[in-house]
């Protein structure tokens, strides 16, 4: 019964330790705002494709 307890013990804790490194920081700082992009932007489709919708 102890033995049991001592894997479950470490189970929770591995998620535990697990579940808090995947809370990183979601600081952006490498997003760019549209009116940053320069140059001339073309539509390029693969082939066979036919596009009826709006952009």
């Amino acid at each position: 019964m102890k033995t049991m307890k001592f894997w479950r013990n470490i189970l929770v804790m591995t998620a535990a330790m697990l579940s808090l490194a995947s809370c990183s920081s979601d600081d952006d700082n490498d997003v760019y705002e549209a009116t940053e992009l320069g140059g001339t932007w073309q539509k390029v489709y693969d082939e066979g494709v036919a596009d009826a919708g709006t952009v």
